[in-house]
Formats: structure tokens, C-alpha cells, sequence
């Protein structure tokens, strides 16, 4: 092509590219080093002829890169070349080798790696992650929550779609090593009082898990799904999915109004106490009555979400359900009988932090049908037997609020992305803020702990069966 429009072609990549680059430099989410032979190319006089590129004056983050070999390249394909190592040199920009070439060599793809490098660049700048709050919906599963009076799940839009594969693409961009898949609210116990179809739901969906973490097992772990109030069918499910390796179990802040720390889960609870199991518990809509005697009397769980006509549960009545949940474990003796119990608390533990001093005081203070704790028991106790994930809108103010005002240190933080239930641009948003976040509260070394080492430490240690 004539020299104008070669000009004007490597003119617009030449901005593209910059305005990727400085954005995520912009975001701290990628070091770049500034080569004089880069501004010193003949691309930039192209440019320069025609005006909107503007080069900044501000330098730009920079670090020592290892050292390296360029060779300038003159004409089209050298300017483009160049574009490339400018916005994504492999000894500039940390970035996972042997995941691109493995996506690669999975697409047929057999292109130069640098365009697989300017997608995955901004995530894989970062340390690997491994998820603990992730969710799967088999086909099965969503078409029995559209039949069964969750076509709106806890009042969001509608059930999310799912697939293993879409779920894998998603953890190849954003350099996260592996999940540990859950079912989310509402659960598997969709009917009150309909244990039958809950014990089928609840066993398909562990099978299924089972099935995708033995087909991958690197990249796929599961908590097995327990469809509480069903005690009985959850005490077969602990030990089927013990069998089958599960990675632990989990469950929702209630079922149909029976709340976790209930004396009707003691045997759940014992059980899981004696195999030293993990469970994830998750939030879902609180439900009233709670008490036994009530659903004796006939009465049947009530949805008690006031707003919920307004605003979706999980905005807000999630982290309510949560905090509930947790008070009720340690003011029932649950946590105090069950320590060999670890517990992952998700969203950073919703309200409960900010709580922790209200209700200890009260029932120290108090007499009631209740027993008191004091505050540095709990703080204790999260210490060795909980666990808090990252999942949600946690920056900039939530952590703060957990690490300073409830005491809880890095090393029992854990990444969560909450996909699907979060689309994918909302992860990858959310990712951003993140890796922002991180950055101005942790070192590098805590940063590693908190996106992965924390959660090969957690499922390293103890056992199901």
C-alpha cells in the first residue's frame, strides 16, 4: 500500500494498542518498560504527520525487565510487530505461558501467541487464582428451579445459564487455575415439605460434580449439595459424596425457615464434626417461621424479605441472612461442639462483622435461652476454623471493615467470583477493583496467599471421609 494509508493504518493500531496498555497500566494492573527504541521507531513520525496520538510526558510505572535482544524492523509488518512487543513484550508483561499455548493448541489455533497475550495481559499480570465461590447449573438443575417457583431465583432477572465449557474460557482469561463449583441458592431443596424430589435433585447435582472433577480435576473441585431440612437424606449425601471426593459440602442459611445452629441439625453437624469436613454455606432468602413448633402448628415458611418487591434479595437481605446464620452457629454451641469444623463464609461474611461486638456483649450481658461468648472467643475462632471469600462488591470498604474492625488477618482470605450468578464482564470488573484493592493494602507475597496459596492450604489439609 501507498505510504499514506500505511501510515494511517499503523497510526490506528499504534493508538489502539496504547489505549489498552494505558488503561490497565492506569489500573495497576500490568509494569511496563519504556524503550527509547520503541519511541524512536519510524511508526512514531508516521504518526506524527498526522497528529492525534499525543505521547505523554508522565512516566510511566516502570521496572527492570530481564535483559533482552530488539531488532528494529522497518516497513508494514515491522510497525505492527512492534506494535505488538510494545503493548505485550513476553519479558515486560508476566504472563502465563503454558495456559495460552494449552488454549492454543485447544482452538487449533496456531497464530503468533502475542494476540492471546493482549487479551489475557490485564488478568495475567496478577497471581493464578483458585475460586471457592463459584456455582454450576446442570440443564436438569435449571429446569427445575423454572418448574418448581424459582424461575426468578431470590428476585434476580432469571436463572442464569451455565456450561462447563463457557465456565472454562472464562477461567482461562482470567488466570484462574480452578474452581470449586456449587449449587447457589435456592438450593436443592426447592418445595417445603417435598423431601422426595429434593433427594433426587440433590443427588443428580452431586453425581454431575462428581462426574465434571473427574473429567478435570485440575481445573474442577465441588462442595456437595445437602438439602437441608432434610436431615436424613443429608446424613446419605455426606457419606455418597464422601465416596465419590467431594471437596466438602455445601449449604444454605436456611432451609425453608430452619436456620444453620438449629438443635435439628446437630446430627448434620456431629457427623461433618467427626470427618473433619469443609463446608461452604451460601445465602438465600430468609424464610420465617423458624421454630419447630410453628411448622407442628401447620404453619408453613413465610418469605421474610420485606423489600424484596423492590430490591433483589441478594442487594442486600444475603448479607443479613448471613450474619444470622453465624450468630446463630456460635450462640447455639454449634462452633464451640464442632471444632474440627472449617467453615467458608462467603461475600467476606456479609453483615456479620460489623455485628460482632452487639451481639456478644448482649449475650454476655443478657440472660436468655442463649449462651454467652465472649468477643475474643469468636475472634478466636474465626481465626482457626473460618474462612472469608472475596466474592461481591468487598472494595474498597467491606475488608476494611472484617481485617481492622473484626480482626480477621489475610491468611483466611480466599478469591470468589460468583459466576454465573455474576456474568462474565461483572467478574472481570470486579476483578479489576480487586486487583486495585489488593494492591494498596497487601504485599506481593500477601497477595499470592489471599488469590491462591490460602485455598491450596485450606484443601490441602483434612479430609471428608
Amino acid at each position: 500500500m501507498d505510504r499514506t494509508k500505511q501510515a494511517y493504518c499503523v497510526l490506528r493500531l499504534r493508538v489502539w494498542a496504547a489505549y489498552i496498555l494505558r488503561a490497565a497500566v492506569g489500573r495497576g494492573e500490568v509494569d511496563v518498560c519504556c524503550r527509547e527504541d520503541v519511541a524512536d521507531h519510524p511508526a512514531n513520525s508516521m504518526a506524527s504527520e498526522w497528529g492525534p496520538f499525543e505521547r505523554s510526558e508522565t512516566p510511566r510505572r516502570t521496572t527492570t525487565p530481564k535483559t533482552t535482544r530488539h531488532q528494529q524492523h522497518g516497513g508494514e509488518d515491522g510497525s505492527i510487530r512492534l506494535l505488538l512487543l510494545f503493548a505485550a513484550h513476553d519479558q515486560q508483561i508476566s504472563f502465563s505461558r503454558k495456559q495460552t499455548e494449552t488454549r492454543r493448541r485447544n482452538k487449533g489455533d496456531s497464530t503468533s501467541p502475542y494476540s492471546s497475550t493482549l487479551m489475557t495481559m490485564a488478568s495475567s499480570a496478577m497471581p493464578h487464582k483458585i475460586d471457592v465461590h463459584a456455582h454450576y447449573l446442570p440443564p436438569f438443575y435449571q429446569e427445575a428451579c423454572r418448574n418448581n417457583g424459582h424461575a426468578k431465583p431470590d428476585g434476580m432477572p432469571a436463572v442464569p445459564e451455565w456450561s462447563a465449557e463457557a465456565h472454562l474460557q472464562l477461567m482461562d482469561k482470567l488466570n484462574i487455575t480452578k474452581s470449586i463449583l456449587s449449587i447457589s441458592s435456592p438450593g436443592t431443596h426447592l418445595v417445603a415439605g417435598d423431601n422426595k424430589m429434593a433427594a433426587k435433585l440433590a443427588r443428580d447435582c452431586n453425581a454431575y460434580a462428581a462426574d465434571l472433577k473427574k473429567k478435570n480435576p485440575e481445573r474442577f473441585g465441588y462442595f456437595a449439595s445437602l438439602p437441608i431440612p432434610d436431615v436424613e437424606t443429608c446424613l446419605k449425601e455426606i457419606a455418597q459424596s464422601a465416596d465419590e471426593e467431594c471437596d466438602g459440602y455445601v449449604f444454605m442459611t436456611n432451609g425453608h425457615g430452619h436456620y444453620l445452629g438449629d438443635e435439628l441439625y446437630d446430627p448434620i453437624f456431629d457427623e461433618l464434626n467427626c470427618r473433619h469436613a469443609k463446608i461452604f454455606i451460601h445465602p438465600t432468602t430468609p424464610s420465617c417461621p423458624c421454630s419447630l413448633e410453628s411448622m407442628a402448628q401447620g404453619q408453613k415458611p413465610q418469605k421474610a424479605a420485606p423489600l424484596a418487591a423492590k430490591y433483589p434479595v441478594p442487594m442486600f437481605e444475603f448479607q443479613f441472612d448471613t450474619a444470622r446464620v453465624v450468630t446463630n452457629l456460635f450462640m447455639s454451641g454449634t462452633m464451640k461442639r464442632c471444632s474440627n469444623i472449617q467453615i467458608i463464609l462467603p461475600h467476606l461474611g456479609g453483615a456479620f462483622p460489623p455485628l460482632l461486638s452487639r451481639w456478644t456483649g448482649f449475650s454476655t450481658l443478657v440472660p436468655g435461652p442463649w449462651e454467652g461468648i465472649p468477643e475474643e472467643t469468636v475472634r478466636e475462632t474465626m481465626r482457626k476454623q473460618i474462612w472469608f471469600d472475596l466474592a461481591g462488591f468487598v472494595f474498597p470498604g467491606q475488608i476494611k471493615g472484617l481485617m481492622e474492625g473484626a480482626g480477621v488477618p489475610h491468611s483466611r482470605i480466599l478469591y470468589g467470583s460468583d459466576f454465573p450468578f455474576t456474568k462474565a464482564e461483572g467478574v472481570e470488573m470486579l476483578l479489576g477493583k480487586m486487583d486495585e484493592g489488593v494492591k494498596g493494602m497487601f504485599s506481593q507475597e500477601e497477595i499470592e496467599d489471599v488469590y491462591c496459596r490460602n485455598a491450596e492450604r485450606l484443601f490441602a489439609t483434612s479430609s471428608t471421609k
